[in-house]
C-alpha cells in the first residue's frame, strides 16, 4: 500500500514550499470563500486541501473526477497551483479556461506522476480581472491544494464567473472516462458540454460493465440531461442475455426512482476489435441489440427514453481508435459530434461513407463535395429521379421529437420532398410528415412530429422527381418539449 499524505504533512508541504523572490506572493487556501467548485459529485474541502470523488461500486476503484472545476476571479498577473496527485493511471494535466476561453491543457503532471507539485498557471497576464476556471484532468486522483497569486490584489475577486444551468450527467466505462484522449479537452463529454453550453458531470469508469447500484448514483446527481454508454466490458464480464438485461433494467430502475422524467440516451457500444463469441457463446452486437430491446421495452410507458446507435458513430479506421477499443482525439471528435444534439439520425451530416449501412440509396443520389452547407460533404440527389432514407427504431411511442435538415434545390425546378413516415409492425403506413424542398439556396426545414401509437418503425427520407438537383445537410431527430404541428401532415 502507498503511503498517503496526512493533512498535517500537506500544510507542512505548504508552508516550507519556497516562494518566488522576485514579487510578494498571496498563497489561497482551497477553503477561500471565493473558489466555486462545479461539476463535482462529492466535494470534501478544508484548510488544506480540496478533494474530488464520485460514488460507484468500480470495477479497477478508480474513483477519478474527470471535468471537475476550480473557478475562481483573479487580477494576478501570474499564478500557481498546488496538487497532490494520489494516484495516476493516464493522462493528469488539467485544462484552463480564462473568461470562458480555453488557453491551456498541459497544467501538472505527465503520465504516471505521484505526489506534490506547484504548477504555472499564467505569467504576465494584463493585470485586469480575469474570470478562471481550472479543469481537472480524466487519468488522475488529485487534490487541489490552494493557489499562489503575484501582483493584483491582495486575494482573489468576487463573482467567478457562472457556470451553465443546463446539466449534462455522461455515464459510461472508460470511452466515457476518457482513456486514450490527449488531455480532457478532447474527451466526448467535455465537447458535448462546450458545444452546447452545458455543465457536465463525467460518470465515466475505466473497465466498469452496467451495474444496478451505479444507477443509484446517476440519479443522486440532478440532471437535465443523462447519457448511458456502457456494454462494452459486459462483453467479456455478463454471462449472456438475461443478466444483462436484468442488470441494465434495474440501473435504469435506480435513475427513474429519483428522476422519473429526465431524458435518458441509451448508446449502444461503438465498434471494437473483437467480433467473435465471448465464453458465453454471444457477440458484441448481442449486446448491442440486448440494448435495443430493452430501451423499446420500457419506452411503451418512458417516454424521455431514446436509444442512440454508437456503432455509427465513429467509423472503424485506425485513425479514430487507438487500440481497437478507444477512441483517439479524431474518434472522440467524431463521437462528440453526433452527440451534440442527441441525434437519432445516424451519420446526417453525410461526412462519412456508411455503405448504405445507416442511408439506403434508392437511386440517383450520392455524398458530394460540391454543394455542402457545413463540413466536407452533403448529400446530392439527382439529375434523374431518386432519394435516400434511412430507419429508425428506438423512438417513445407518444413522444415529441423535431426533425430538421438543410436543403437547396439547384437547376430546373422540379417537385422535392424532404420528410419522416411512420409504420406498424406489419409494414403499414400509420403518419408521414413532410416539407417540400423548393429554396434555391440552402435554408432549413423543420417538422415538429408526435410518434403514433401503432408505431413499430420509421423512415426519414428524401425525394425527388426527374428534373435538377437537391441537395441535403445536417439532418437531425431530436427530442421536443412539445408536439406543436408543424409541416405538412400526411
Amino acid at each position: 500500500m502507498r503511503p498517503r499524505l496526512s493533512s498535517q504533512a500537506i500544510a507542512w508541504l505548504l508552508a516550507a514550499a519556497p516562494l518566488l523572490p522576485a514579487a510578494a506572493q498571496t498563497q489561497i487556501g482551497p477553503d477561500d470563500p471565493l473558489i466555486a467548485y462545479t461539476e463535482t459529485v462529492l466535494l470534501d474541502v478544508n484548510s488544506n486541501r480540496a478533494r474530488f470523488t464520485r460514488e460507484t461500486v468500480d470495477f479497477f476503484a478508480n474513483n477519478f473526477a474527470p471535468g471537475a472545476r476550480i473557478n475562481f476571479t483573479t487580477d494576478a498577473t501570474s499564478a500557481s497551483v498546488g496538487l497532490y496527485y494520489r494516484e495516476q493511471g493516464g493522462d493528469g494535466h488539467f485544462a484552463l479556461e480564462m473568461d470562458g476561453e480555453l488557453v491551456a491543457t498541459n497544467i501538472g503532471a505527465d503520465l504516471f506522476r505521484e505526489g506534490f507539485m506547484w504548477a504555472p498557471l499564467f505569467s504576465e497576464a494584463d493585470g485586469t480581472a480575469h474570470s478562471y476556471s481550472l479543469v481537472l484532468p480524466y487519468g488522475a486522483d488529485v487534490d487541489f491544494l490552494g493557489l499562489r497569486l503575484t501582483g493584483g490584489s491582495e486575494g482573489l475577486l468576487p463573482n467567478p464567473a457562472d457556470r451553465p444551468s443546463v446539466r449534462y450527467v455522461a455515464y459510461g466505462d472508460s470511452i466515457t472516462n476518457g482513456t486514450a484522449a490527449s488531455g480532457i479537452t478532447t474527451t466526448y463529454p467535455y465537447l458535448v458540454g462546450e458545444f452546447n453550453g452545458w455543465q457536465v458531470i463525467n460518470m465515466g469508469f475505466s473497465g466498469q460493465n452496467v451495474t444496478p447500484a451505479d444507477g443509484t448514483a446517476v440519479g443522486a446527481i440532478e440532471a437535465d440531461l443523462i447519457s448511458v454508454a456502457i456494454g462494452t466490458n459486459d462483453f467479456w464480464f455478463i454471462p449472456g442475455e438475461a443478466a444483462f438485461k436484468a442488470s441494465y433494467n434495474t440501473f435504469l430502475d435506480n435513475i427513474r426512482a429519483q428522476q422519473p422524467t429526465t431524458a435518458i440516451y441509451a448508446i449502444t457500444p461503438l465498434w471494437a476489435y473483437y467480433d467473435g463469441l465471448n465464453y458465453f457463446g454471444s457477440m458484441l452486437d448481442d449486446y448491442r441489440r440486448y440494448i435495443r430491446e430493452v430501451v423499446a421495452e420500457r419506452q411503451s410507458s418512458d417516454h424521455h427514453l431514446a436509444l442512440l446507435e454508437g456503432y455509427d458513430m465513429v467509423p472503424p479506421e485506425d485513425v479514430h481508435f487507438a487500440d481497437g477499443i478507444h477512441p483517439t482525439d479524431a474518434g472522440y471528435g467524431l463521437f462528440a459530434d453526433s452527440l451534440a444534439q442527441f441525434n437519432l439520425v445516424r451519420n446526417g451530416d453525410f461526412e462519412w461513407d456508411d455503405s448504405n449501412t445507416a442511408w439506403v440509396n434508392w437511386g440517383n443520389s450520392g455524398y458530394t463535395a460540391a454543394q455542402r452547407l457545413s463540413g466536407e460533404r452533403s448529400l446530392q440527389v439527382g439529375p434523374g429521379a431518386g432519394g435516400r432514407g434511412q430507419s429508425l427504431g428506438g423512438l417513445a411511442v407518444g413522444g415529441c421529437y423535431r426533425l430538421t435538415a438543410s436543403a437547396r434545390q439547384v437547376g430546373t425546378a422540379g417537385m422535392a420532398w424532404f420528410g419522416i413516415t411512420f409504420y406498424d409492425e406489419a409494414g403499414g403506413e400509420v403518419s408521414a410528415y413532410q416539407r417540400t424542398i423548393a429554396s434555391r439556396e440552402f435554408a432549413e426545414l423543420s417538422l415538429d412530429v408526435s410518434v403514433p401509437a401503432a408505431y413499430a418503425n420509421a423512415l426519414v427520407w428524401t425525394w425527388k422527381d426527374e428534373a435538377g438537383f437537391v441537395f441535403l445537410d445536417l439532418v437531425s431527430l431530436t427530442a421536443a418539449n412539445s408536439c406543436s404541428a408543424r409541416g405538412e401532415v400526411g
